[in-house]
């Protein structure tokens, strides 16, 4: 039994898959702890990538997302024998793999334009908050305040708006904020 690792034996192979595969695909030279598998990356396929690796004698080919970049994304993934050309491996990963690779990477933009957009938004009302009380970080929160008059608390945000806690409320107060609450 040859000793020979994965990426070894077959980093000739992909790297010639590479090539037929074009838009800059190339072997991940930075992944070096993994002896049993290559990854395939490309500049035009922004934090997508292909592993390969040997399982039962056949390459399993996976496309996917970074997880650490999006989580909620598809892969796919096709086999292949070790003795098919590197052009046949190619015309596989187009066929079966590269298909869904742009829209995944359209939802996991889309993603995180949208978080960017929420978290600009969640600035701004902490700021509008902030010429009205002192903000304190509070874990779990999206921020907590004091009030010069002693009151504190918490205000969350969840799906259905926001939430607010309020610590340190007399009667007459709670009386006060219940009544200006009503008419809102």
């Amino acid at each position: 039994m040859s000793n020979k690792t994965f990426k070894s034996q077959y980093s000739s192979l992909f790297e010639r898959v590479c090539i037929f595969l074009g838009n800059g695909w190339r072997i991940d030279k930075l992944e070096q702890n993994c002896a049993h598998r290559l990854k395939l990356t490309s500049a035009n396929y922004r934090h997508y990538a292909i592993f390969a690796r040997l399982e039962n004698n056949r390459i399993i080919l996976t496309g996917s997302i970074d997880y650490y970049y999006y989580r909620y994304a598809k892969s796919s993934q096709c086999t292949v024998s070790p003795m098919r050309s590197a052009t046949a491996i190619a015309k596989d990963i187009n066929r079966k793999i590269l298909i869904t690779a742009i829209n995944e990477i359209k939802k996991a933009n889309d993603y995180h334009q949208e978080k960017q957009q929420d978290d600009e938004h969640r600035q701004i009302v902490k700021g509008m908050l902030r010429r009205l009380v002192k903000l304190t970080p509070c874990w779990n929160t999206m921020t907590g305040f004091n009030t010069s008059n002693g009151i504190d608390g918490t205000i969350r945000e969840s799906y259905k708006g926001y939430g607010v806690q309020f610590n340190g409320l007399t009667t007459e107060q709670l009386i006060k904020l219940i009544g200006f609450v009503s008419v809102l």
